[in-house]
Order: structure tokens, then C-alpha cells, then sequence
């Protein structure tokens, strides 16, 4: 029998709890016109009576934007901007909608321009640019626009004459005091060994038209990807008096000669590389020899002559007087074809003085996964499975995390996969975010490393963002966007609605808002090939105490979005103590594959005799409906799978039993399943295994209640995982 309790967001029943969005048909906006003089964003509050309501938003036409702080669901605000070409004066009609039925409410969005002239014309910083890229590698400038006008200059109109030159504007108000920045942006994509010709028209309102001449030169030829040697960084790392550390495999993509030269900063050439000269595709073998060197960080470059052009290697040695973690092999190098299926591959993990040492493993990369155990004590084998099915033609990187309590941790293994033919004809679609390290944890302050992919360079993302909250939701958020075609890191206001100043990401510096604060010492940014890797250094305020989601999402130069990702968990320390029952942690709390078995610990002041319900949700969001959501009874030691509805309750399981329990996102082995209860404390193992369908990235919500529910932990997200 079931009983129903209505809270904030969702429904609860007591058993087989389920927590799903309830619908409403009534939105309410707290203006129904928007009228727009310049670029700058009006917005509209969207509520349904204090209820979460999906919504639509339809009707924009080609010259306007909309921007939502909350993934269009109530309550929110609505934000309304022109676009980068522009109508003139012009009106539209924007229709919102409740998702589960109910009555539109439309929006009239009215523009028109509003002066300019006063004297003065639009200055350009300069009237012609010249740029060059490999084919299919986009390739950005960008241009300051000033003016000695009395009065501020609107701009119009902005076009491009040619189908492979973009342009963007910072603002389409010129001032005395508030210059504008020009970003104009050529994509050789199906031109090879070419020179193109074009140009960008900016029309102001009361002044002469501009136009830029661009000269873009293309070099090589087309398809696929054009990195010439992966992966972009190697690392060493020596315990003085102990043995070398094992060599690593540059893989080099252009077929024909290359040559290998290793540059170093000091007079002992600690560098080597072999061979000299070679014949592509193939490998240079990058060896150290650090005997002599003082305890210290060497930097030291790999440059990559073919051709096709050059590529530079980044390499760091580190000398330390402490044990060090090694990899043997140190890196994972493969050649292969488009559309081959998954390979495993072992390598070694040991300490330099030959302790044991407790490593975890963690991959950032969405075809690598762990096939051996995430968590382990050296002297050990680890075993990955790569997957290269839908990568391109050239070289891809990825990597393995191993840290440890050792000098250099945590330890980056690189991971090359190199296709030589027969790629997918899709692999160049969508960017990707592909995840951050560490992937869960917790702590007031971290330096966190997102992954983004381009499949046409990492050139081509636009902007890449980053949002921490309890829900997908950007008020009372850490919400970063940073924008790769101009290098500056924007922080989100409180309310959603607007940027921060920009951080220029050079060491230096810091932008906050309530929830963090990012550093500018030790946040930087670094591209090669397909991949951009955004380190931040956050700190967060003890006022955004809670267990946090981590999302990303990727936006490419022509406007190609992967859409937010749930990708990792962070515990951010405050906030009281709680009483009653409680959630402590999962192991793994991250990770990827179809089948995974989670160590779930639940906590209780009041003794496990206190606890009843003990509610695990696997799901995109707090979502019951289509959910891998399971309830685990303490009184009665049953184990509940709720079905695909999110509206009833399986036929129950014993854990360390028989049988197993399935609805169409994922099962549970009740065999290999088990509990265990002492004190305070009770450990819940599952074992899942997920659904072909239920793919994609998850994040995992937690709950404890009480016998009777008199007390509960709330809902905690607590781990992410890949389903694949």
C-alpha cells in the first residue's frame, strides 16, 4: 500500500519511494514584453505557483537569443539578447509552454536601434588580419573597435562574405569608454594547400560601413584529425639513488619522414629521443637519465619536425628525494582502424623504493575504462579496455589517473589511440565534455581539470562551461564559462542572469561570486589537438555547504552543443551536523562501463535499529521515472527495484541471495549483492548492471530515512557514472 507525501519537487512514498517532477499547466512571467535598445540582455521571471514545471520557449527567430538559469523549468528567469546579426527594428513573438500540457503564454520581444553618430566614426584596430591553419583546424583573431564619437555608435549589421569566415561581437555598442571586440574566425574545413579570401562588413547605425579584409591560408589536406604527434604532455618522475623511470612512445600521425630533436634548460641533457629521423606513421621512444640531478621539476620540450609541420611536446621531469610513483609501460600507444572494437591492455604500477602503496584509478576519457580494480596497493596489474569505435582518422588522446601519497601523484598515464583509415563519417560531429579529476571528493578548496573534445581540433569550441549546484540550476551557483577563442574564464553571477568580469587565466588575480571563488594562481588552460584541458583553482564558500553535481557542456564555433553533462561529485564542508540518519559515501564514486558493484555506507546517531528505508537512484536528474532506482528495507532486509514508472515496486530480493530484480534501466544480482549492519553504520553492496538503452552519464542521488520516517538525509548526490 502506498502513501503519499507531496515535497518541494517531487512525491514520496514511504517503501517504495519515489521521487518524480510533478507537472503543472500554469506558467505565470512577471512581464509579457521585452523591449530592446542595445546588446544587452532583458529578462522575465517564470514561475507555476512555487511548483517545478518543465517548459518550452519557441518562436525566436535567427536575431534573437535566449538564455534560461534554469534549464527552462520554473522557477526561472528568462533572458532575452540580441544575436550577432541583427534585423534592424523588428518584433517576435516567443511562446512558452508547459512540457506536460497546459496554456501558452506568450512573450513579445520588440528591437530597435537608438542613435549613434555625434561626430565620430568606428575605429578598427586593424583593417586587414592574415591567418593560417592545417585543414579542417579552425584558427581565431580578434580585433579591437573604438571611436572618438561624443555620442555611443550602434552597430547593425554583422556579416561575413564567405561560408568559412565567422564573426562575433562582445557588444554591438560602441563608446569612448566601452571599446567592443571583434572575433572573427576562419574554419578551412574541405579546402586543402589553399589560399582563401574574404571579408567581414560591420554596418553602424550612423556611419560608414567597415570591412575587414581577411587572408586565410590553409595548409595540408583534408579529413579527419590533423594533430601531428600525441599525446601533448609527457611526465617523468625519479627517486634519487632508485631506479630510472620507464621510457614512453610519442606516436607520430603524417606518413613519411620525420625528425625527433629533445630540447632541455640545463647543461645536462637529462632528454633523449630515438630515433633522430623516421618514417611516419610510427613512434619515438622519449627516455630520461636524471642521475646527477638535484631534487627539483626540469621542463623540457619534444619537438616533432614532418612535412605536414611541427608539433612541440611538452615534458617535465621530477627529481624527488620521496618515493615516486612509476607506470610500466609508461604510456599506452596504439595503431589501428576506424570501427574496431574494444582492446584491454595491462601495465604495471609500482613504487620507486618498492613500498606498498594504496593507488586509485580514475580516467577522465570516455573510451577508456577500468577493467581491473579502481582501487589497489602496489606492487599491482591494472588492466583498461580502449574502445576506438567512432574516432577520427589521426591521433586521439586520453589518459589513466593513478594517485597515490607519492611524490608525483596523481600519476597521468597517456593513453594514444592513432586510426589510420576507415573512420565513422560522424566522428566529426557535436564537442564532447568528457570529464574532470577528481571526479568526486570533497573539501573547501580544489584544483579541479575539466576535459572538453573537438573531433575538428580543440580550435573549433567556442565556449566551454562548467556549472556546481545541487540541481541543474544556474541561480545560487558556481556557473564558469570560459571562452577558448579569446582565453577569458567568466564566473556567473548569484541570480544567473549575468557575467562576472573576466579572469584572464595567466597566474593571477581571482573572480568571486557567493558559492567560490576561482583562483587565478594555479588555474590555467592548454589545448593540443582534439582536447582542452581547463584546470581551476576553486574555493568555495561555507555557505554553498552541501553534496554538489558537477556538470559541462561544450559549444563549438558554429553553435554545435553537447548539451550539460552530469559528470562528477563534490562535498562541500559546512553547514551543522546532522542527526539521524545520514549518507557517508559509495565506492567507486565514479567511473564508467555496463555493470559496476557499488559499496554504499548509510550512518545513523540513533543506532541501525533507527533505520528504515535506504533509497539508491541512478538517473540523468532526481528523477524516478526511467530510473535505476532501488529501495532497500533495514527491518525487513528486502531489496525493492522500482519500476520503469516510477510508481510501484518490484517483486523484492534478499541480498547474498538468489534471484535478481530487472525493469529496463538496469538489474540487481541479489548473490553477488550483500549487507552488513554494526553500530551506526550500515554497507550496502550492489551489484548492477545496466541497460543498452540507459547510456550516457548519470549522477548517483542517495537517501536514508528513518523507521516511521520521523528523520531522513535528503536526497545527496553522492557519486557519477558513465553507463555504457
Amino acid at each position: 500500500m502506498l502513501r503519499l507525501t507531496a515535497l518541494a519537487r517531487c512525491v514520496v512514498f514511504a517503501l517504495s519511494g519515489v521521487w518524480y517532477l510533478a507537472a503543472q499547466t500554469v506558467l505565470t512571467v512577471s512581464s509579457s514584453s521585452v523591449t530592446l535598445t542595445n546588446d544587452q540582455a532583458q529578462s522575465i521571471t517564470v514561475t507555476a505557483g512555487g511548483s517545478s514545471v518543465a517548459y518550452s520557449a519557441t518562436g525566436a527567430p535567427a536575431w534573437l537569443n535566449l538564455y534560461s538559469s534554469n534549464n527552462y523549468t520554473t522557477p526561472d528567469t528568462l533572458a532575452f539578447q540580441l544575436a550577432s546579426s541583427l534585423c534592424g527594428s523588428c518584433s517576435a513573438t516567443v511562446t512558452l509552454t508547459p512540457t506536460g500540457g497546459g496554456t501558452p503564454v506568450a512573450v513579445t520581444v520588440t528591437y530597435s536601434t537608438n542613435g549613434g553618430g555625434g561626430g565620430g566614426a568606428i575605429i578598427p584596430s586593424q583593417s586587414s588580419l592574415a591567418l593560417s591553419a592545417p585543414t579542417g583546424q579552425p584558427t581565431s583573431q580578434m580585433i579591437t573597435l573604438s571611436t572618438t564619437a561624443t555620442s555611443p555608435i550602434q552597430i547593425t549589421s554583422l556579416t561575413t562574405t564567405q561560408p568559412w569566415l565567422t564573426a562575433s561581437l562582445s557588444a554591438f555598442v560602441v563608446s569612448v569608454n566601452n571599446p567592443a571586440v571583434l572575433t572573427v574566425t576562419a574554419n578551412g574545413a574541405g579546402y586543402s594547400n589553399t589560399v582563401l579570401n574574404g571579408q567581414v562588413l560591420i554596418t553602424p547605425s550612423s556611419a560608414t560601413q567597415i570591412t575587414i579584409a581577411v587572408q586565410f591560408t590553409v595548409s595540408g589536406t583534408s579529413g579527419g584529425n590533423t594533430t601531428i604527434a600525441a599525446p601533448p604532455t609527457l611526465t617523468f618522475a625519479y627517486q634519487v639513488n632508485q631506479a630510472v623511470p620507464p621510457y614512453q612512445l610519442v606516436s607520430v600521425a603524417p606518413s613519411g619522414s620525420f625528425t625527433a630533436t629533445a630540447t632541455v634548460g640545463t647543461a645536462q641533457q637529462w632528454l633523449n629521443v630515438s630515433p633522430a629521423n623516421g618514417t611516419g606513421p610510427g613512434y619515438v621512444l622519449a627516455s630520461v637519465s636524471p642521475q646527477g640531478l638535484s631534487p627539483a621539476n626540469y621542463p623540457g620540450t619534444i619537438t616533432i619536425a614532418t612535412p605536414s609541420g611541427s608539433q612541440n611536446i611538452t615534458v617535465n621531469l621530477l627529481v624527488s628525494a620521496s618515493t615516486v610513483l612509476n607506470a610500466n609501460p609508461a604510456s599506452v600507444n596504439i595503431t589501428t582502424v576506424g570501427g574496431a572494437g574494444p582492446s584491454n591492455y595491462s601495465l604495471q604500477l609500482s613504487a620507486s623504493d618498492g613500498s606498498n602503496q594504496p593507488v586509485s584509478l580514475s580516467t577522465p576519457t570516455n573510451w577508456i575504462s577500468i577493467v581491473s580494480s579502481p582501487s589497489l596497493i602496489t606492487p599491482a596489474t591494472v588492466t583498461i579496455q580502449v574502445n576506438p569505435a567512432g574516432l577520427c582518422t589521426g591521433l586521439s588522446s586520453g589518459s589513466l589517473i593513478a594517485t597515490a601519497g607519492t611524490a608525483n601523484s596523481p600519476l597521468v598515464i597517456p593513453v594514444v589511440v592513432l586510426v589510420t583509415s576507415g573512420a565513422s563519417a560522424t566522428c566529426g560531429t557535436a564537442p564532447s565534455p568528457q570529464g574532470v579529476n577528481p571526479g568526486a571528493g570533497n573539501g573547501a578548496g580544489q584544483t579541479f581539470f575539466f576535459t572538453f573534445t573537438d573531433t575538428r581540433g580543440f580550435q573549433d569550441l567556442s565556449v566551454v562551461d562548467i556549472l556546481i549546484n545541487n540541481f541543474l540550476n544556474g541561480q545560487g551557483a558556481c556557473y564558469l564559462a570560459y571562452s577558448q577563442t579569446s582565453g577569458v574564464l567568466y564566473l556567473v553571477n548569484d541570480a544567473g542572469t549575468a557575467l562576472l568580469p573576466g579572469l584572464v587565466l595567466n597566474g593571477s588575480g581571482s573572480v568571486s561570486n557567493s558559492q567560490c571563488t576561482v583562483n587565478g594562481a594555479g588555474s590555467f588552460a592548454s589545448g593540443s589537438g582534439n582536447t582542452l584541458i581547463l584546470a581551476l583553482n576553486l574555493t568555495f564558500n561555507s555557505n554553498f555547504a552541501g553534496n554538489k553535481v558537477i556538470y559541462m557542456a561544450a559549444r563549438d564555433v558554429a553553435l554545435d552543443n553537447s548539451g550539460w553533462q552530469p559528470l562528477g561529485t563534490w562535498g562541500v564542508p559546512g553547514g551543522a551536523t546532522g542527526v539521524g540518519p545520514a549518507v557517508a559515501r559509495i565506492v567507486p564514486a565514479s567511473g564508467a562501463g555496463s555493470s559496476v558493484s557499488f559499496t554504499i555506507t548509510f550512518t545513523d546517531t540513533n543506532g541501525v535499529q533507527d533505520l528504515g528505508i535506504l533509497n539508491v537512484l541512478v538517473n540523468n536528474s532526481l528523477d524516478g521515472r526511467q530510473a535505476c532506482y532501488l529501495a532497500y528495507s533495514v527491518p525487513l532486509n528486502v531489496l525493492y527495484l522500482v519500476n520503469d514508472t516510477g510508481t510501484g515496486l518490484l517483486p523484492g530480493i534478499v541480498p547474498g541471495g538468489s534471484g535478481t530484480a530487472n525493469n529496463s534501466q538496469c538489474g540487481v544480482n541479489a548473490a553477488a549483492s550483500s549487507v552488513s549492519a554494526s553500530g551506526n553504520t550500515v554497507v550496502l553492496t550492489l551489484a548492477l548492471s545496466f541497460a543498452p538503452g540507459f547510456d550516457g552519464n548519470k549522477v548517483i542521488y542517495l537517501a536514508a530515512r528513518s523507521v516511521g520516517d520521523v528523520a531522513t538525509s535528503g536526497w545527496q548526490a553522492l557519486g557519477s557514472w558513465t553507463v555504457q
